[in-house]
């Protein structure tokens, strides 16, 4: 992966970048007060061909996925290294997979919660999903839906069902990186690993799981040491925070704890990281020759993306502009 190889590339997502919704824009949809509003503001804007066609019996959810497919075969189409979206596209190769498995589970009956911006077309997963043939698939990918399936029928139980699925995307992807010649890059995967990490161990701490379940659940990598998030897990949270004062999560938990009212500090974490990352990708973004300008600008879409949803479901349950805005990840929100 030469980095000048992406100068004409970074030179038209400049130009995408101009486009992307700021927190004023935010506040103006935050203060709509109807879904027929909310699909207005957006066509006038001409924010995206794909809605010139709602009516109001389109599905908005549907709709949005589709802009997103969009964007990712957008930034496929002018990266001279298929590595940027393909590495990005296995989220939603492994979410389509947890969809498509629940479905035919009968766990959850939406197969259209799909989305087409992963690397296999959900299509393709389905058919081979019901025809038992998995050989054609990434062997990670096909390695995982067994697994699941197997575990499933054991116990029964969706939630390890997603831990699976989930574990195996985050380990897929930091063996797809390591070749990478971005750091930035790197660095954000293992900064999933390590949040997922955390995550684990508040959750379990919350549940009350046993601690002998945290090794079925934590991933081969990231930069926490394992026997010492096991330690941490028989401490207060207390002792957590203080053992990472000096990094970026030290940091977050602090205010979480500080600001969770009802002591769920995961919730919290998750939303902190994702703003802190938010910021990381706007300086990503103002390399002038690699790959992160790319990477940088399809995270930031995904997020606004993200942040129209959370807009248009406050709408529709009829939140005030301020109880939207605080759910938004914007990082000066």
């Amino acid at each position: 992966m030469e980095r000048l190889e992406f100068a004409q590339a970074v030179a038209r997502i400049r130009v995408l970048e101009k486009r992307l919704l700021d927190k004023s824009n935010y506040e103006q949809l935050a203060g709509l007060n109807s879904e027929t509003e909310w699909v207005r503001w957006l066509q006038d804007r001409n924010y995206s061909p794909l809605l010139a066609t709602m009516d109001q019996d389109s599905d908005p959810e549907k709709t949005l996925n589709m802009i997103l497919a969009s964007e990712y075969e957008l930034v496929k189409s002018i990266s001279p290294e298929p590595q940027i979206t393909s590495l990005l596209g296995l989220k939603y190769d492994y979410h389509n997979l947890m969809v498509l498995l629940k479905s035919k589970l009968g766990v959850d009956e939406r197969a259209d919660l799909c989305v087409r911006a992963g690397n296999l077309p959900p299509s393709v997963l389905q058919r081979d999903l019901e025809r038992g043939a998995l050989r054609d698939w990434p062997e990670q990918l096909s390695l995982t839906a067994v697994e699941a399936l197997r575990q499933f029928e054991l116990n029964r139980d969706p939630f390890e069902m997603d831990w699976i699925i989930t574990r195996s995307q985050l380990s897929h992807m930091l063996s797809e990186v390591e070749n990478y010649n971005s750091d930035f890059i790197k660095d954000w995967v293992l900064q999933k690993i390590d949040l997922y990490h955390l995550l684990v161990l508040l959750g379990g701490q919350r549940r009350g799981d046993p601690e002998a379940d945290l090794d079925g659940r934590f991933v081969p990598g990231g930069r926490l040491d394992k026997a010492w998030l096991h330690r941490m897990y028989r401490e207060p949270v207390e002792s957590l925070i203080k053992k990472l004062a000096h990094t970026d999560f030290g940091a977050l938990l602090k205010t979480c704890s500080n600001t969770s009212a009802d002591g769920d500090l995961s919730t919290c974490l998750e939303d902190q990281s994702e703003k802190l990352t938010l910021a990381k990708l706007q300086a990503a973004s103002r390399i002038s020759f690699g790959p992160e300008p790319l990477f940088s600008y399809l995270l930031r879409k995904e997020a606004e993306i993200r942040n129209l949803r959370m807009i248009l479901l406050g709408i529709q349950v009829g939140s005030s502009a301020d109880e939207i805005m605080e759910r938004l990840r914007v990082p000066d929100a």
